[in-house]
């Protein structure tokens, strides 16, 4: 995955080290100016400040020398009892060596009876607030490196469903019944010596339909216009295979054509709805495909004739093609609380419905 150097270690370093000096030297400032008891000696406090930077960009190399020991210690993993105490550890290290610049230079200063003007308690005061510098530093060192790695792996975590997902729908797209194509052949090679104009005709809206199946695996999201084609397609196929023993009726309201779906959405419908329909309905089977588009959603409904089969009770339900579970999938990942499918099914009919929202409300393209 590509690094993001938008905000890096040194982006941090610099940022929060020159804020905190501001700070300092504000506050510094504010306290000589407002509750001196004498008059300001502004080149003592020029030089007062210039030590404090001095001080303070040492103390800015420091924690570049901790982040060289908290790399490795990050990568181990550690337990928060261990990343506490080495965090400890190396603040008062470095807390230390930072005491000890500070004091070295105030004996190269004319203010070091300012710095150091109490001994030890100074010494032991300055000591503390440096460790309370680099703990905090820490702090922020390991919130941050934590707060990346959450965010790096959410990304993976992403991408990897995003791969999944895409590879579903790529399996779902290509997964056409076997079943189907094998009889639309078989149809054709008979058709040959009784029509062959209409062995033609079938043979075209075949490789039409084909090519849809091509075409779309590149687009997630198509116009309800181009599902429908190719639907119609499948369907004028089904109808050459079985004549007089299939009926189709659309019902397409024009303004939800532009509407964008998922492809191959319907297609495990009205394959479902062939399959099972040509088993459990008088002839002819009947199949009705309706489109509307209302109040800001789209409702779509496939139609059969017949009875509801239960799954529980379809011994090798892997032959139905994509079936019901895959388009609920799709519908989840594509359309997370968006979508909804159901089946009402009675009266020698069986009707699934599909009812999408738009676009604007938060579809989820793959």
């Amino acid at each position: 995955m590509k690094k993001d150097t938008k905000w890096s270690f040194w982006h941090f370093q610099l940022s929060g080290w020159v804020l905190l000096e501001l700070l300092s030297l504000s506050r510094n400032f504010f306290h000589i100016t407002f509750f001196g008891n004498q008059e300001i000696d502004y080149g003592l406090v020029a030089e007062s400040f210039s030590f404090y930077i001095l001080c303070d960009f040492v103390a800015m190399w420091v924690t570049v020398a901790m982040r060289y020991v908290y790399r490795p210690l990050f990568r181990s993993d550690p337990t928060p009892a261990v990343l506490l105490a080495v965090v400890l550890a190396v603040s008062i290290v470095a807390s230390l060596v930072s005491n000890t610049f500070d004091y070295w230079v105030s004996h190269l200063l004319p203010l070091r009876k300012e710095v150091f003007s109490n001994g030890i308690y100074s010494i032991i005061y300055s000591s503390l607030f440096n460790i309370l510098i680099f703990v905090s530093w820490s702090v922020l060192y390991f919130g941050i490196k934590f707060w990346r790695q959450w965010q790096l792996e959410k990304q993976r975590a992403e991408r990897s469903a995003y791969m999944a997902q895409t590879a579903q729908l790529q399996m779902l797209r290509y997964q056409l019944n076997p079943h189907f194509l094998f009889n639309s052949l078989n149809s054709v090679s008979a058709l040959m010596d009784e029509d062959r104009k209409a062995s033609k005709e079938m043979l075209r809206q075949l490789a039409d339909f084909l090519r849809y199946s091509l075409i779309s695996r590149n687009f997630s999201i198509v116009p309800l216009r181009e599902e429908l084609e190719a639907m119609t397609l499948y369907l004028a196929i089904e109808k050459r295979r079985f004549e007089d023993k299939l009926e189709i009726e659309y019902d397409i309201d024009p303004e939800a054509t532009d509407f964008p779906v998922l492809s191959f959405i319907l297609h495990p419908l009205i394959e479902n709805a062939v399959k099972y329909g040509m088993g459990t309905s008088t002839m002819p089977l009947k199949i009705k495909v309706t489109a509307a588009l209302s109040d800001n959603q789209l409702t779509l409904q496939v139609e059969n004739s017949g009875r509801w089969i239960d799954k529980s009770s379809e011994a090798d339900e892997s032959r139905t093609g994509i079936g019901l579970r895959n388009v609920e999938q799709r519908l989840a990942n594509t359309y997370p609380g968006k979508a909804t499918i159901s089946v009402a099914h009675g009266s020698g009919k069986v009707l699934v419905t599909l009812v999408f929202v738009t676009p604007d409300h938060g579809i989820t393209t793959l």
